[in-house]
């Protein structure tokens, strides 16, 4: 409500709610909350998504764009059909030197020559439902490992964007490497520890020393980090951001 006599967000001129809704773009968290609850905001949201998208990954992700799109690309891989039940070998390698190319094209080039706007979708669901929410969650499970008594922390924006760094490459690893099936494939069947050279030779040591994190905290707190506070409902509420 935004008068005392009735008058709504829903009833504002056409060209007012698009400035609200560009506004907002800048905030994925806050874009999808205005969509998700007004029908007419949606719908006008509709008609210029890929570009409201762009803007908002933009301005969330910045230099981590390359990885958050990797991580969209490397998952599409297990949907593709083929004769084969295994991806190749070839398609991995193939895949981690067109990662190491795109290390070095601009973040708005990545967005406007190669994101199909499923791509955008892909990337802000995975953003606002998955990687910020667990950003500070791993961030105080890592703490409380030096100092039990930490309560919830509070992150620079450097810290955050380290983090988010990390996760990207632990999911990309998993979607590229990480065992069992995914849709109708099996990971590439690669000589014995050469997915490591692939992957991990990609990164500096202190790169790889924050992957490494994510990974001892998932492998071994995993059942903590799901029951931590909030994680529980965000995977069970995945659902709402297939609205994007």
């Amino acid at each position: 409500m935004v008068g005392s006599q009735g008058i709504t967000l829903e009833s504002l001129p056409a060209e007012l709610r698009c400035h609200i809704i560009a506004h907002l773009a800048h905030d994925l968290q806050g874009l999808n909350a205005l969509v998700s609850a007004s029908p007419v905001f949606y719908q006008q949201y509709l008609l210029n998504r890929k570009a409201l998208l762009r803007t908002g990954l933009e301005a969330a992700r910045g230099n981590l764009l390359v990885d958050a799109y990797a991580v969209e690309k490397s998952a599409l891989l297990y949907q593709q059909t083929d004769s084969r039940d295994v991806l190749s070998p070839e398609a991995a390698r193939q895949f981690i030197d067109e990662y190491v190319a795109l290390r070095a094209v601009p973040p708005d080039v990545i967005l406007q020559k190669h994101c199909t706007e499923e791509n955008l979708l892909g990337m802000a669901a995975f953003y606002d439902s998955v990687a910020q929410p667990l950003t500070p969650v791993c961030a105080t499970l890592f703490l409380n490992r030096l100092n039990p008594c930490q309560g919830e922390v509070s992150l620079s924006a450097t810290e955050s964007a380290r983090l988010l760094r990390a996760l990207y490459r632990y999911q990309l690893y998993c979607n590229l490497f990480g065992e069992g099936t995914r849709g109708s494939r099996e990971v590439p069947e690669l000589a014995h520890g050469e997915h490591l050279d692939l992957f991990f030779c990609l990164f500096k040591p202190w790169e790889i020393e924050e992957i490494y994190c994510h990974w001892g905290y998932v492998f071994w707190d995993r059942k903590r980090l799901i029951e931590s506070k909030g994680i529980g409902e965000i995977l069970r509420e995945r659902e709402v951001f297939q609205q994007w």
